[in-house]
């Protein structure tokens, strides 16, 4: 095959419209190959700030503090719900008892 029948083979493989497509989409693959690299480098460069501030942070130990804090008077008014409770529960048996002594207290005055 002569030069020129190769550059003519050339110029019609170029004209041809499937390798103008076929060329678009590489083009299109490799732009949007870049987005996902500019998009990782991101990620990257963000994940890298985290671990700089990391657990030694004064924010992140402040939070860690006032979390503390807060379980501990979760835990304080858990305990004291608790014991309130058992103590009303304690008076309500009371209470029955003493109404059921009054029931038996008028039948006893006052017979049917």
């Amino acid at each position: 095959m002569s030069a020129q029948e190769k550059k003519d083979l050339e110029n019609k493989i170029m004209q041809d419209p499937k390798f103008v497509k076929i060329e678009q989409g590489i083009v299109q693959l490799g732009q949007s190959g870049l987005k996902w690299k500019e998009r990782a480098i991101t990620a990257e460069n963000e994940l890298a700030l985290l671990k700089g501030i990391g657990y030694n942070s004064p924010e992140y130990l402040a939070l860690q503090k006032q979390k503390q804090f807060l379980q501990s008077k979760l835990k304080e008014q858990g305990t004291t719900i608790h014991e309130t409770r058992n103590k009303m529960q304690v008076l309500m048996l009371k209470y029955d008892a003493l109404k059921n002594a009054i029931k038996k207290c008028i039948q006893i005055i006052q017979p049917n």
